[in-house]
């Protein structure tokens, strides 16, 4: 989408400006969708629906309100403020909009956490181009921020767009997976244009005190990491096993835990001494900790094609592009050549990879993540490929550490230190806007927090969606 475009939805001030398919096209919204509309002023403003069947309404405090048909509209007066949720009767299959009257009549109130579409083929003629707009907390209640999510030639065929603060649940968060293996609950609404409710600017992130007790048990590895964080956001330790001085949070061999913090935190990580990949770590090395202000995994669910790709900004003056980060090794296996022969990047680097302007095409594997040619094959078949950015992140804060607990030689009988943290499995459900610490790499977190666990108060009651698994 071009940014004088995208400049002009958010100089104009619209009235009653209808959301729909004109922001999806050749799309169909399948029957699963859950959407949501935001109305600031009920007594004033009214939600209007033009498609096929109808819509059924509930408020935000979960009152059924009956069905709005298709060319009608619903009066709100007596009923509060907030998100309304809206399920289709019917796949909309052509032109379908749905606009909120009266009021100031602005756009940027429609929603999804999980947008479930049809393109119907994978040829570039079935291929969106077009934008998500994720709106991400910032850092504490009442501030928050908005990544731009500019897609170019992207075909599924039947595919989902959904995103979290942390990717899909447990051991593989941040990591691409097979998506009949992920369990994920989508918390972040994407909104089709940019959204009119907004607060204050976020927080500057800070992670700091970073240190690490090797565990003293004999014959263990792993040790204990503490540190301190400022915010509500997603922390992550990264710990150098690759002898090469770069800490990589999407390369295997390393160390890479990961978590959330519900506010001003003081956090503890039990770990087991095992890398990503399962191995041990042992010896010396440099680990460190950043803390992320509004991070958004981007999970692309059984999307075949993504070409040229998916580029990511912060929404504001100037659009600047956010660097993307991902890590495709589990499901490398099925890459195939793209249109332009080349195969796409298993991962972004440490450094991430960022767009260029709002205004210029997409380069595949340079300023874009790419993938696919444009049929059924490839390694988004059947995936849900994570593309993790963010708003704002803190300065790394590194440490050298002497001793990870495990021998060099991997042999118990020359060192003292050898298993690790044998932390149990957790059983672990994660709903919607829980804040706390997860597991991930063997870790596991205990922090003293300060702080709500409402992520977004201005957009209401908020829920936790499960994956819909479909069988294309």
């Amino acid at each position: 989408m071009l940014a004088s475009v995208l400049i002009s939805i958010l100089a104009t001030a619209p009235t009653a400006q209808a959301e729909g398919s004109q922001e999806l096209p050749g799309q169909w919204l399948l029957l699963e969708n859950v959407l949501y509309v935001d109305v600031v002023d009920p007594e004033n403003e009214r939600i209007a629906f033009a498609g096929a069947g109808g819509m059924v309404v509930r408020a935000p405090d979960g009152t059924d309100l009956g069905v709005l048909m298709g060319g009608g509209e619903m009066v709100l007066a007596g009923w509060p403020s907030g998100a309304y949720e809206l399920r289709p009767q019917v796949e909309q299959r052509g032109d379908w909009d749905i606009s909120v009257v009266g009021g100031d009549g602005a756009s940027g109130r429609l929603f999804s956490y999980d947008w479930m579409l049809d393109a119907r083929g994978y040829d570039d003629p079935y291929g969106f181009d077009g934008m998500f707009f994720g709106r991400v907390d910032g850092g504490e209640d009442g501030r928050d921020a908005v990544v731009a999510l500019d897609l170019q030639g992207w075909t599924g065929h039947r595919w989902t767009a959904m995103a979290t603060p942390h990717g899909v649940n447990g051991f593989d968060a941040g990591r691409s997976v097979d998506r009949y293996a992920a369990d994920v609950d989508p918390e972040i609404p994407l909104y089709v244009n940019p959204p009119l409710l907004s607060g204050d600017a976020p927080l500057v992130p800070e992670a700091n005190g970073l240190t690490f007790v090797v565990n003293d048990r004999s014959d263990e590895y792993g040790g204990l990491f503490s540190f301190s964080v400022n915010a509500r956001g997603t922390w992550r330790i990264v710990c150098d096993n690759q002898d090469d001085g770069v800490l990589d949070p999407t390369n295997n061999g390393n160390v890479v835990l990961s978590g959330r913090s519900d506010g001003p935190s003081d956090i503890e990580v039990e770990w087991d001494g095992r890398t990503w990949n399962a191995g041990y770590l042992s010896g010396s090395g440099e680990c460190g900790v950043t803390l992320s202000i509004g991070e958004l995994h981007f999970l692309a669910d059984d999307i075949e094609t993504a070409y040229p790709g998916l580029r990511a900004y912060v929404l504001d003056s100037g659009l600047t592009a956010s660097p993307m980060f991902w890590n495709d090794s589990l499901v490398a296996n099925d890459d195939v050549p793209m249109v332009d022969g080349a195969l796409p990047s298993m991962t972004s680097g440490a450094d991430g990879v960022s767009g260029g302007d709002i205004d210029s095409e997409a380069t595949p594997n340079e300023d874009a993540r790419s993938w696919g040619n444009f049929d059924d094959q490839g390694k988004g078949d059947r995936s849900m490929l994570d593309t993790w950015t963010f708003v704002d992140r803190s300065n790394p804060n590194v440490v050298s550490v002497d001793d990870f607990g495990g021998p060099g030689d991997r042999d118990d009988s020359t060192n003292d230190r050898g298993s690790g943290f044998q932390a149990p499995d957790p059983t672990l459900t994660i709903s919607a806007l829980a804040t706390g610490g997860y597991y991930k790499g063997g870790c596991s977190t205990a922090a003293g927090a300060a702080g709500s666990s409402s992520v977004l108060a201005l957009l209401g009651g908020l829920v936790a969606l499960g994956l819909r698994r479909r069988d294309d």
